[in-house]
């Protein structure tokens, strides 16, 4: 009798440790496809903010071509200015 539930009970424990081995197998496959899924987002993200970065360059670009326009025509008043002055004196 000693000897049946000692087999049972060391069935019992290698019915727990290999539905122990198919729990950690089955989280390692879900770890390893988040993992997957955290690279591909990581990549989309990256892909998106590399082409802000771009396209604000562009604008940061064409903005400081429309200032220094605006700074050679206040160049041109100010001289504009300036001699108006002197041909008044």
């Amino acid at each position: 009798m000693k000897n049946k539930e000692e087999i049972q009970f060391v069935d019992k424990v290698i019915g727990a440790l290999r539905k122990s081995a198919i729990e950690l197998e089955e989280f390692q496959i879900k770890a390893a496809l988040g993992k997957a899924e955290a690279q591909e987002k990581y990549e989309e993200v990256k892909k998106k903010f590399n082409l802000f970065i771009h396209e604000s360059e562009y604008k940061i670009n064409g903005i400081k071509e429309k200032i220094e326009e605006l700074n050679t025509k206040c160049d041109e008043v100010r001289v504009q200015l300036a001699l108006g002055k002197a041909e008044t004196k």
